[in-house]
């Protein structure tokens, strides 16, 4: 079992209804979250025997669940980068010894091509997560990387959490 899971786990436990992953298309509690997860891990482990399976997503909480049901299923997560052209992906699959990867249905067709099996993230791989989940700007926000400052800096951080914060109707209690 992958070290985080305990942990994770521990916390569904004690605060099952606390939001663990959201973005602008899914907001999930932890106890919906490790649904996900689980659900997302037994079609993995039986779609696949390799140890890997490749992740092509962008960073969503949809992503996150990916990852988690990876480790559920006793699989070790290889992100592949959707940048990437047909060549280099092609390069990255074979070495890594891949025959699944979870993705997105916009990047399933650039995976056309490799012969591998896709797993897709959509409605029905993903249970619908609360539209409206409590999220205070604290304990989850995107990070935001503006531009390259000193370490004591936080500016520009702070400006980018409290504007993402108002745009969603939530107050911001980053300090400036």
């Amino acid at each position: 079992m992958h070290p985080l899971l305990s942990e994770f786990e521990q916390t569904c436990a004690r605060q099952p209804d606390r939001p663990a992953a959201c973005d602008q298309s899914l907001a999930l509690d932890y106890k919906g979250f490790r649904a996900v997860a689980a659900g997302l891990a037994a079609q993995i482990a039986a779609q696949t025997r390799q140890p890997r399976v490749g992740i092509v997503a962008p960073t969503s909480a949809a992503c996150a669940a990916a990852i988690f049901a990876c480790w559920y299923a006793g699989k070790v997560s290889v992100p592949l980068n959707f940048l990437l052209g047909p060549e280099e992906l092609a390069k990255i699959i074979r070495d890594a010894e891949l025959d699944l990867v979870v993705t997105i249905e916009r990047f399933a067709p650039n995976l056309a091509g490799t012969g591998l099996r896709t797993l897709l993230l959509n409605a029905q791989t993903l249970v619908p997560g609360n539209t409206a989940a409590p999220m205070p700007s604290r304990e989850m926000l995107p990070l935001f990387f503006t531009r390259p400052a000193p370490p004591a800096t936080r500016k520009g951080f702070a400006s980018a959490s409290t504007t993402w914060c108002r745009t969603r109707g939530r107050a911001s209690s980053m300090p400036a």
